[in-house]
């Protein structure tokens, strides 16, 4: 047994050393990659909004010229998109492939990013905690519980991770009192997303603030500040015509309506957020709970760190009330679009950074009881939707409410309001989805108070039910060697469960067989137009393909030819992003010409799934028509050719049938 224990211990050691974390960080990304990218061609063939139509039409814009701008139009207002074309000129390669290298990049810079903040938040922590903060991070569902519902992780080839990453060199750089180089990533990352760029900056003010040096030295941070202006103001003037940013030609009132028919993130409340469907808000208060306290158990030794981490989250706090307020009482759209309540993304990042490292430091220190709440919950930001279980959050963070009452102990009785403050709200949730009827009860998914409150302590049945049967004899055997080996291989068996679970989420999140079926056939009518028709050649795609799958679908993507263009982009690209009055009109006659109005969807303003009656009703009138129809269509915007789904034409066309396959029908106009 002796002998046992010593090669435990000397696995723990080895475990522990940046010779092992470093490959196994390496080894995560080189997974990360080959899952994220294994379906991601088809994806976008299947999507659209892909970086590869935007590149196409702008090395090849006489390909493109009867198209109606699609929404990949908004890859061109971000600096790091530019890596598409300049990459194509330089190596000939096809966007396609490109893609699979910027994923590459994504990846590597946001964990990079990650790696880095940690180290420096945390600097005498163990590798494999950065390790496992990278893990959350990059393949989990811990950054998905922001206030509006922001997809992340999203490694799609696109600018969010780059401009997370750019932000959180920036803050780095400012805790090192770097402000001339914080100012520069800060303005890159302006250029890659001015919204979540600001929203950097505005961090990194507060931070400024508590800095001692710099309120003794108050021009040390000018230079970074200045860097960060001149960069956002060039770009900002580069890039953005006064109608996208005032909504100059577009009715006020036609903005909101089309926002609140599609883009119902941007408005929190009404989305349910903070009600029926609040999963993400009580996990967005647990992970601010771990955060809290883990700051505060070390606050007498990190004071200075920490202090400035503090005035930045208060801003953030500040942000996120005030976009939240604004989403809902303000009638000019500019104070809506700049979506301050994101500022909770990078909130909950930096809230990840301490909880991670808190849960680690638990897990490692002796006892019985604490390593396992620590090593549970964080297998929650992998194995269940939602992350960090207030009941296992509460238990972790209980000495604050202790300490809360020992007047020696004065930076806990915020942390213990924080907690009370969530209790009361779980409280007031729970009676919600008891007493809120039969939409609110299928909403949330439980029919009494007690099991409302069971799905809100315990988030849902995630400890309880799939995810635990995955992890179950893992977690016996780590048990089992915590008790024999002490502590010694117990966080080698947490970090192998971990790593597992990033495995499992990433697998989770791949298209299942009969999308990919579909998707792969959409692939190959882009192709065959692609290669067997004119390059001047206009498609009708149906307005709602593979409804209800997704709000857009491709055509683009791999045809490089024009379209009549999408319900989406129609309606929604249009008047919310591009806010051009013309262009809106267009689409209103797109729209007009399938006998819909799209007033009658405006007035629906009780019916959260009224854009899905909107497709479904586009799609129907689609397949509803006759060839005499799709003929007058042709004559009368030169269409040559008509793309449905195989199977949903309701009257058989007479019409040349130019390809097919089993999911989809050309027909030919000419």
């Amino acid at each position: 047994m002796d002998t046992i224990r010593h090669y435990a211990s000397r696995l723990a050691q080895w475990s522990a050393s940046p010779y092992v974390a470093v490959p196994a960080l390496i080894g995560l990304l080189g997974y990360a990659w080959w899952e994220y990218t294994a379906q991601l061609k088809i994806y976008y063939a299947m999507y659209g909004m892909a970086p590869m139509e935007w590149v196409n039409e702008l090395l090849e814009p006489e390909n493109f010229t009867r198209n109606f701008p699609g929404g990949y139009v908004a890859f061109g207002k971000s600096a790091f998109m530019y890596i598409y074309p300049l990459a194509a000129k330089i190596t000939g390669a096809e966007p396609s492939t490109i893609l699979i290298w910027v994923v590459a990049l994504e990846l590597v810079l946001i964990a990079s990013a990650t790696y880095v903040f940690s180290r420096t938040l945390f600097p005498s922590a163990s590798p494999m905690a950065h390790l496992l903060v990278v893990a959350v991070v990059i393949a989990s569902d811990a950054r998905s519980v922001n206030i509006g519902w922001f997809t992340g992780p999203f490694f799609k080839g696109v600018y969010y991770n780059a401009c997370d990453a750019f932000k959180i060199f920036g803050i780095v750089a400012a805790l090192k009192n770097r402000y001339a180089l914080s100012g520069l990533l800060l303005g890159l990352a302006f250029a890659t997303h001015p919204i979540l760029g600001l929203h950097g900056a505005i961090f990194i003010a507060g931070m400024a603030v508590m800095d001692p040096e710099v309120r003794q030295q108050w021009r040390k941070p000018l230079w970074g500040a200045l860097a960060f202006a001149a960069i956002a103001a060039i770009w900002t003037a580069l890039m953005y015509e006064p109608q996208n940013i005032t909504n100059a030609g577009l009715p006020d009132k036609t903005w909101f309506d089309i926002a609140r028919l599609n883009k119902i993130h941007l408005f929190p409340i009404t989305l349910g957020y903070f009600t029926a469907l609040s999963r993400e808000y009580i996990s967005f208060l647990s992970a601010f709970i771990l955060m809290a306290y883990y700051m505060g158990r070390r606050w007498e030794s990190h004071r200075e760190t920490d202090s400035k981490i503090i005035a930045g989250l208060i801003l953030c706090l500040l942000m996120i009330y005030a976009g939240v307020a604004l989403s809902e009482t303000v009638v000019k759209p500019i104070l809506v679009k700049v979506t301050l309540f994101r500022a909770s993304e990078l909130l909950l990042f930096v809230a990840i950074v301490y909880a991670v490292n808190g849960l680690w430091e638990d897990i490692v220190a002796g006892g019985y009881i604490r390593p396992f709440l620590a090593a549970t919950a964080l297998f929650s930001a992998f194995y269940i939707e939602s992350v960090f279980p207030v009941l296992l959050t509460i238990l972790i963070a209980s000495p604050a409410v202790r300490g809360a009452f020992n007047r020696r102990v004065t930076n806990n009785a915020w942390i213990a309001a924080l907690m009370l403050f969530t209790l009361l709200t779980i409280a007031g949730l729970a009676h919600l989805g008891y007493a809120g009827g039969k939409e609110a009860k299928e909403a949330i998914g439980v029919f009494d108070y007690w099991k409302q409150l069971a799905v809100y302590y315990l988030g849902g049945a995630g400890l309880l039910g799939k995810a635990f049967h995955i992890i179950l004899p893992v977690w016996v055997a780590a048990v089992a060697a915590r008790l024999i080996f002490k502590s010694d291989y117990f966080p080698v068996a947490v970090t192998a469960i971990a790593l597992f679970g990033a495995h499992t989420y990433m697998e989770a999140r791949q298209m299942d067989e009969r999308k990919m079926k579909t998707g792969a056939d959409y692939m190959a009518a882009q192709l065959w137009a692609r290669d067997q028709t004119d390059k001047k050649a206009l498609f009708y795609v149906d307005p709602a393909i593979f409804y209800p799958a997704h709000d857009h679908a491709g055509w683009r993507t791999y045809s490089e030819r024009s379209s009549m263009g999408q319900l989406y982009e129609w309606v929604v690209m249009s008047g919310l992003y591009v806010s051009d009055k013309k262009l809106w009109d267009e689409g209103l006659a797109r729209l007009d010409e399938l006998g819909i109005d799209i007033n009658e969807y405006f007035k629906m303003r009780t019916d959260k799934n009224r854009y899905k009656l909107l497709r479904q009703r586009a799609q129907e009138s689609f397949y509803g028509k006759d060839d005499a129809w799709r003929m007058g269509m042709a004559q009368k915007h030169g269409i040559d050719y008509f793309v449905m789904e195989n199977g949903k034409l309701q009257n058989p066309s007479r019409l040349p049938l130019a390809f097919q396959n089993d999911s989809v029908l050309v027909y030919s106009a000419k």
